[in-house]
């Protein structure tokens, strides 16, 4: 009887994670800024998910613990990172937002190359906007802005204070609109 609870446990966990993926995966790029790396992180986090499933309790959103594994992945590679002072080659490249696994066109005809190369202007225009906010309020834009989480889950996601929350989102969307800003300008 109980290797069939946990059967069935792992079964639930497994679509809850193919349910949630599309926005762990969004979360992953919107803190890394590339397709690899996003892919690897929440490859990565999806592991380390079915590992502990024993200790995961289904009363608790798994998009949350989800979330909490991508990030601290993510704190855990940039640490290792700046202890090296390395870029990894693949930063280096210009992977395209719309390669993402599972993303369908809203369009139904073919848009114009004009509008592919401005939609694709504007996205690096956001990227590199994004990469100019630091990296607490780059997260709690991306928890509430892309993954558009309330200030309480991204209180007990990140670990601070709402009032915390709410001023690094302000904060972050000053400097996020102040680099849009200076992209315009040429700057």
């Amino acid at each position: 009887m109980k290797r069939n609870e946990n059967e069935e446990k792992r079964l639930r966990f497994e679509r809850l994670l193919v349910e949630c993926g599309d926005r762990i995966y969004s979360f992953a790029f919107g803190l890394t800024g590339n397709d690899a790396d996003a892919s690897d992180l929440v490859a990565e986090a999806w592991a380390r998910a079915l590992k502990s499933i024993d200790r995961f309790d289904e009363r608790h959103a798994l998009h949350s613990y989800l979330f909490k594994i991508v990030q601290n992945l993510y704190i855990d590679r940039r640490r290792r990172l700046e202890t090296r002072k390395t870029v990894p080659l693949e930063n280096l490249g210009g992977d395209r937002e719309d390669d993402r696994p599972g993303e369908q066109r809203a369009w139904t005809k073919e848009p114009s190359l004009d509008f592919e190369l401005d939609l694709e202007e504007t996205r690096a225009a956001v990227r590199e906007a994004l990469t100019k906010v630091p990296e607490p309020y780059r997260e709690a834009l991306s928890l509430c802005d892309m993954m558009e989480l309330d200030y309480k889950q991204i209180s007990q996601l990140v670990g601070v204070p709402v009032g915390t929350v709410r001023s690094r989102i302000f904060r972050g969307r000053e400097l996020f609109r102040k680099a849009m800003r200076a992209y315009a300008e040429g700057g």
